[in-house]
């Protein structure tokens, strides 16, 4: 599974796109944590860093 962050694409935008992909494919079997660590990488670096900024720490600490 992949994704990407479109330009000028917002985070939460980025988001509700995400999660729709999961929801044409219900059974798609991927758990929570891969879910969240694709949509993450996916992000630019510009949204990684307010979402680690928000959670004053990074998210995926393992990535940096």
């Amino acid at each position: 599974m992949s994704f990407q962050q479109l330009e000028d694409e917002t985070t939460s935008d980025a988001w509700e796109r995400f999660k729709e992909l999961l929801r044409k494919c219900p059974h798609h079997g991927i758990p929570h944590c891969i879910q969240l660590e694709t949509f993450y990488n996916g992000l630019n670096a510009a949204s990684r860093m307010v979402l680690d900024a928000s959670l004053m720490e990074p998210f995926f600490p393992s990535l940096q």
